[in-house]
């Protein structure tokens, strides 16, 4: 009987040794793979960074490849290597194109190489610009409080015409231009001044419609393919009242391809829902075969409305 305590004992001093070991998991790493930045639009040369993957757990900051190989087609045409720009203190290099700014409608493809990675490309264009028709401004209210901020509130109403059996997709971005001033004589003096970009609360979300998480909103065309269509948001801010006062609303629709606005959606409700623990995980929509990114056109039509005093 005693024989058999002493050996219980001894098995129960075993186990709580191997309960003080660390647990060892191995997790094998996938390879790490090109990462393709670019949106592009007319009339400006084309940016495109150029990054690789790096472990979830791996807290240092991204990193940018400088020893890409960047080529620019047209079709199956050649059009040019893409030049490095790594200037002394910027924190983003880039390859860029070189007195060549593309095209509306027209497929481009772009082609990168980098030492010990597979080779990566994505195809896209710039779709048609679609005009901005009206900017209308409405129940503006300004509500001062004793600390000297003042909070401006009021709707903006945003007209164009989409273009019929298509399917089309939209980021609107809204920047309100913040003048500093000064009273003289009781003439106000203008000084300089910033631009402001307009943040939209998340309630306004529904199936075709985001709350950029930097700015502005995305949409598509479903619930009005082909009309002329009238969208209203609210809009509010605040400024300390002796020092700053508004001035301009400047309206930029951007025209985007699909595959612009899938990557932009995607990583809107990524960057919403942070390690939230009960949140499913949201994956980035990419189009670069071989590797991960986007590479995207846009068009822009801008215009303006004054607010403010």
């Amino acid at each position: 009987m005693i024989r058999n305590y002493t050996l219980f004992i001894f098995v129960l001093f075993l186990l709580a040794l191997a309960c003080e070991r660390p647990l060892e998991i191995s997790i094998d790493e996938p390879d790490p793979q090109l990462v393709v930045n670019s949106n592009f639009t007319a009339n400006k040369e084309m940016q495109v960074w150029v990054s690789q993957t790096q472990s979830v757990l791996d807290p240092s900051p991204t990193l940018y490849l400088l020893d890409a190989t960047v080529n620019l087609y047209k079709a199956e045409q050649f059009l040019q290597k893409l030049r490095l720009i790594n200037e002394k203190g910027q924190a983003r290099p880039y390859y860029t194109t070189i007195n060549f700014q593309p095209e509306i409608n027209v497929d481009y493809t772009i082609k990168v190489d980098a030492p010990g990675f597979e080779s990566v490309e994505a195809i896209s264009k710039i779709p048609e610009k679609i005009d901005i028709q009206s900017i209308r401004v409405s129940d503006y209210l300004i509500e001062k409080n004793p600390e000297g901020e003042a909070l401006y509130t009021f709707s903006v109403t945003i007209g164009f015409t989409d273009p019929a059996e298509t399917a089309n997709y939209y980021h609107l971005n809204l920047f309100q231009q913040i003048y500093d001033y000064t009273l003289e004589d009781q003439d106000t003096l203008l000084g300089s001044s910033v631009f402001l970009p307009i943040q939209f609360n998340q309630i306004i979300d529904n199936n075709f419609i985001l709350a950029y998480f930097d700015g502005g909103v995305l949409f598509e065309d479903t619930p009005f393919d082909g009309n002329i269509v009238s969208y209203s948001f609210p809009i509010s801010f605040s400024i300390p009242s002796l020092e700053k006062t508004p001035g301009k609303l400047i309206v930029e629709l951007r025209s985007t391809t699909q595959e612009y606005y899938l990557y932009q959606r995607s990583l809107s409700q990524q960057q919403e829902n942070p390690g939230a623990p009960f949140a499913e995980p949201v994956s980035l929509y990419n189009n670069i075969v071989n590797g991960q990114g986007i590479f995207a056109g846009y068009s822009t039509s801008l215009d303006s409305i004054r607010v403010g005093r």
